[in-house]
């Protein structure tokens, strides 16, 4: 029951997730109503950190500084899970193989549970530093994600560069270890025992 409940839970998140960034990512309108549940469902479902807590009275909520959170963090929580469980082998007393295997899997279940919450919005993130328009009679490029911002200038293109590094690491990088490690599983996903296997 646990697991077809957890199965269902990650398709109707992964569903909330494209919903969420439809709006951002190809320009569509919805009505406010339903703009306003959206952003409320998607926040929580993408972990957006600028949208769960009211800090924009303390720091600067500028394009730039929600770039710089929503990629970094996730990195950050990943060294945070890994530093425990070094911590966590390195203080027990009985140590043997296996246990240090379950730990490390543990850990390494728990990276992928946040890597799939994040990834959908830390990719369209990444990809809205280089959606730029003009308005009016402005010859300017403006990022449309943050109008205060003009494209054209040094601080945006090193942002650029920083948002293709990260795609690196997000859009592709998440997607090939994703790859890899059902890759590694393959012959027990395509085991006729599958559906009962809770290691998948």
């Amino acid at each position: 029951i646990m697991y077809s409940l957890r199965t269902k839970l990650k398709i109707l998140a992964s569903s909330w997730q494209i919903v969420g960034s439809l709006q951002s990512v190809m320009g569509l309108k919805f009505p406010a109503v339903f703009s306003s549940f959206i952003s409320t469902i998607s926040a929580f479902v993408n972990i957006e950190v600028f949208r769960l807590l009211p800090i924009g009275c303390l720091i600067s909520t500028s394009y730039h500084n929600r770039l710089l959170v929503s990629t970094l963090m996730p990195l950050g929580i990943y060294a945070v899970i890994f530093l425990m469980y070094a911590i966590k082998e390195t203080l027990r007393r009985e140590k043997s193989q296996e246990r240090m295997l379950q730990s490390l899997h543990s850990a390494v279940t728990v990276c992928l549970i946040v890597s799939y919450a994040v990834f959908t919005s830390v990719s369209t993130t990444l990809f809205l530093a280089f959606r730029c328009d003009r308005y009016g009679d402005d010859p300017t490029w403006w990022l449309v994600e943050d109008p205060s911002i003009d494209c054209t200038s040094p601080t945006h293109r090193l942002y650029q560069f920083y948002a293709l590094l990260m795609m690196l690491v997000y859009p592709l990088g998440t997607t090939f270890f994703y790859f890899m490690v059902l890759y590694a599983k393959r012959q027990a996903l395509q085991g006729p025992d599958r559906d009962e296997n809770e290691d998948l």
